[in-house]
C-alpha cells in the first residue's frame, strides 16, 4: 500500500516548520511529457483557461462518489473519487463537487462527508483525492484544530496550497493563518496568498510591499495585488524608507509586465506615478538593481503607443548620471547589472572575464555576453575547458532528465554549447563533447548547433569537420532518443538545410 502523502509531507517538515527546497512528491504523470513545478498546473488553469465543464460520465462518477461516502461507504467512494481524479484535475470540479454537495445537503449525511474529506486529505496517496479532499473541508468551516493542523502542514506543499487557503479563509484570524502560509511558500503558493490575504495589520501591509511579490514564478501575477493592498501609491507620494523605495520599485517593475495579467494599465495615473517614483529615486544612493528598474521603465514607455516624453526624459537623466555609471561598475566587478551595462554601452567584459575565471560555478551562465565579443570567444571557451572534465563527460546515453547536484557539470555544459550557433567550427572539441555526452539535453544542442553550422556554411558535415562527422557517426549508432537519432542522420546524409 503506497505510503499517505499526508505522512510524506509531515515527516519531511523542518523544525523551521518549512519542507526543504528540493521538498517533491512522486511524479504520478507528466502532461505532454513537461515535468510541471509544484502547484503550476494548477495556478495556469486559474489565471489561463477556461473553466472545465465535466462530461456527463464524469459528473455522474462524481455523484455516485458523493452519494457513497454521504452512505458511509467510504471504501467505494475513495475508489470512485479517485477514478475521477485521474480522468480530471480536483482544480476543475471543485467547484462543482461543492455546489452538488450544498444542493443536496438535506439528503447527504453531513457526518459521513466530513469523514470522506478527512480521509482523502490525511490517507490518499493520490496528489488530486487530497485536493478533492480539501475542496470537500471547505464546506466544514467549524472544524477541530487536529483538522485545521493537518491543513496548515498541507499548506506548505504548493501543490496543496491553494485548497488549504480556501478552507483558512473561513477561519478565525483567517489573515493571521494566510499571512503565516505566505510567508513559508515561494511559488504559486505564495501568489495564491497573496491574492487571498487581507491587509489587516502594518506587518501583513509592509510584507506585502517588500516581499509579496517576491517569488519563483513571475513577480507579475503579485504585483498589482500588492501595490493596492500594502498601499504603495500613498507610501510613494509620501516620504519612503529606502526598504519601502526598494519594495515599490520592484512592485513598479513587475507591474509593467502585463504578460501574465493586467498591472500597470489599471493604475488611475500611471504617467504620475511614475513621475513620482523617478524624482524621489535622487534622495537615494541606488544599487544596479534600482537602476535596472529605472531602465525597465524607459523600455516600458519606449514601447507603449503614448510617447511620455517627461517619463521618459526622467529615465534618461537618471540613467546617464556618474552615479548610475559607478554604480553599474562596482555590480559588474560582481558579475551582475549585465544587462544594464550592455544597454547603456559601459564595458563589462574583462571584469566579467575575471568572475568567471575566479568563481565559475557562480557565473559560468553568464557566458553568454562574453560569447557575444569575439575578443572573448577563445577565453571564454578556456575557461570551460578548465573547469569542466570534458573527457569524462562521454559514454553510453542515460535515460530521463539527468537532474540533480551530480549532473551539474552537464548543465554547464550546454551553456557553453548553445553559444556556438553562430560561430562554425569555433569551440568544436567542446560540441563534440557534446555529441557524446551521456546526457541528453547535451546532444540535443550540439545536434542544433551542426545544423546551425551546416546551413549556415551551405557545407555537409563530412565537408566541414571529418572528425565531428566521425563523432556524430559513432553517437548515432547508441543513440536512444529518437529526434536526436533523426537529426544524426540528416547530418550524416549531407544536409545543408532542415527546413521541412
Amino acid at each position: 500500500m503506497a505510503t499517505p502523502i499526508y505522512s510524506l509531507i509531515c515527516i519531511s517538515i523542518t523544525p523551521e516548520g518549512l519542507l526543504p527546497d528540493n521538498f517533491s512528491l512522486p511524479r504520478e504523470s507528466e502532461e505532454d511529457g513537461i515535468s510541471w513545478a509544484a502547484g503550476a498546473m494548477d495556478g495556469v488553469s486559474l489565471y489561463h483557461t477556461a473553466p472545465y465543464a465535466l462530461t456527463d460520465d464524469q459528473r455522474e462518477l462524481m455523484e455516485r462518489a458523493v452519494t457513497a461516502a454521504a452512505a458511509e461507504d467510504f471504501i467505494t467512494a475513495d475508489a470512485l473519487f479517485l477514478e475521477l481524479a485521474k480522468q480530471v484535475r480536483a482544480i476543475s470540479f471543485a467547484g462543482e463537487l461543492q455546489s452538488y454537495v450544498m444542493d443536496h445537503s438535506d439528503r447527504l449525511d453531513a457526518e459521513h462527508m466530513f469523514q470522506t474529506a478527512v480521509n482523502l486529505v490525511t490517507k490518499s496517496a493520490y496528489t488530486e483525492c487530497v485536493k478533492t479532499g480539501l475542496a470537500l473541508l471547505v464546506l466544514f468551516g467549524g472544524v477541530e484544530e487536529e483538522v485545521k493542523d493537518a491543513v496548515r502542514r498541507l499548506a506548505l506543499y504548493e501543490e496543496f496550497t491553494f485548497f488549504a487557503l480556501m478552507n483558512m479563509c473561513d477561519w478565525d484570524n483567517a489573515s493571521e493563518e494566510i499571512f503565516s502560509v505566505a510567508k513559508k511558500v515561494t511559488g504559486w503558493g505564495r501568489i495564491h496568498a497573496v491574492d487571498m490575504l487581507e491587509p489587516e495589520t502594518d506587518e501583513i501591509r509592509h510584507w506585502l510591499l517588500t516581499e509579496g511579490s517576491v517569488n519563483k514564478v513571475m513577480a507579475s501575477y503579485s504585483s498589482l495585488t500588492c501595490w493596492e493592498k500594502s498601499g504603495a501609491e500613498s507610501l510613494l507620494f509620501s516620504v519612503p524608507t529606502y526598504e519601502e523605495y526598494e519594495g515599490i520599485s520592484f512592485i513598479i517593475e513587475g507591474m509593467l509586465d502585463e504578460g501574465p495579467i493586467p498591472g500597470i494599465s489599471k493604475l488611475k495615473d500611471p504617467e504620475k506615478v511614475l513621475l513620482r517614483f523617478l524624482e524621489i529615486s535622487e534622495n537615494y544612493s541606488l544599487s544596479a538593481d534600482d537602476y535596472d528598474a529605472i531602465l525597465n521603465v524607459k523600455n516600458w514607455v519606449s514601447s507603449g503607443e503614448e510617447p511620455l516624453t517627461s517619463v521618459s526624459y526622467e529615465c534618461d537623466r537618471l540613467l546617464s548620471s556618474p552615479e548610475c555609471a559607478a554604480a553599474i561598475n562596482r555590480a559588474v566587478k560582481e558579475g551582475k547589472g549585465l544587462v544594464l551595462a550592455k544597454e547603456l554601452g559601459i564595458p563589462l567584459f574583462d571584469e566579467l572575464l575575471e568572475c568567471l575565471r575566479n568563481d565559475f560555478g557562480h557565473y559560468y551562465f553568464q557566458c553568454r555576453y562574453l560569447m557575444e565579443n569575439d575578443d572573448y570567444v577563445e577565453d571564454t571557451l578556456n575557461v570551460f575547458r578548465d573547469n569542466l572534465p570534458l573527457s569524462e563527460m562521454t559514454g553510453e546515453p542515460l535515460e530521463g532528465m539527468c537532474l540533480g547536484a551530480e549532473f551539474e557539470d552537464y548543465d554547464r555544459l550546454q551553456f557553453i554549447i548553445q553559444e556556438l550557433d553562430a560561430r562554425p567550427m569555433t569551440g568544436a572539441d567542446i560540441i563534440e563533447t557534446g555529441i557524446g555526452s551521456r546526457v541528453t539535453r547535451n546532444r540535443y544542442r550540439a545536434a542544433e548547433v551542426l545544423k546551425s553550422w551546416v546551413t549556415r556554411t551551405r557545407k555537409p558535415l563530412s565537408l566541414i569537420s571529418f572528425r565531428l562527422h566521425t563523432a556524430v557517426a559513432e553517437a548515432a549508432k547508441k543513440e536512444i532518443n529518437e529526434d536526436i537519432r533523426k537529426m544524426f542522420e540528416l547530418l550524416l546524409k549531407g544536409r545543408t538545410s532542415f527546413d521541412e
